[in-house]
């Protein structure tokens, strides 16, 4: 019985993980992403990893280089300009982008 309920959840585990890569695929190609290593690991950001929507010019140019700028400069923008953009955080890039996409699917229509 316990085997049985040990297969179980592996196969429900399987089907989570392959309907999480689904996603992550339709998700990717659908827009450019940015994935960075937090500089102050998650401090101000609360994630080590960050997800944006955008290409990594973009990042720059919209945030002025604050998300990862000096201390001041950086808590700043984790505090209050952050909120303007769409940004995936996880323990893993993997959850950065999973985190992404889940905001991304919160806005849509």
């Amino acid at each position: 019985m316990m085997n049985s309920a040990k297969s179980s959840r592996k196969k429900m585990m399987r089907q989570i993980e392959r309907e999480v890569e689904r996603m992550f695929l339709s998700e990717i190609s659908s827009y450019p992403i940015t994935i960075i290593k937090d500089r102050y690991n998650g401090v101000y950001s609360k994630g080590n990893w960050l997800a944006f929507n955008m290409t990594v010019e973009d990042l720059y140019e919209k945030s002025e280089g604050a998300f990862d700028d000096e201390d001041v400069v950086c808590m700043n923008f984790w505090h209050n300009e952050a909120q303007k953009f769409i940004i995936g955080k996880g323990k893993t890039p993997d959850e950065a982008i999973v985190n992404l996409c889940k905001q991304r699917q919160h806005l849509e229509p």
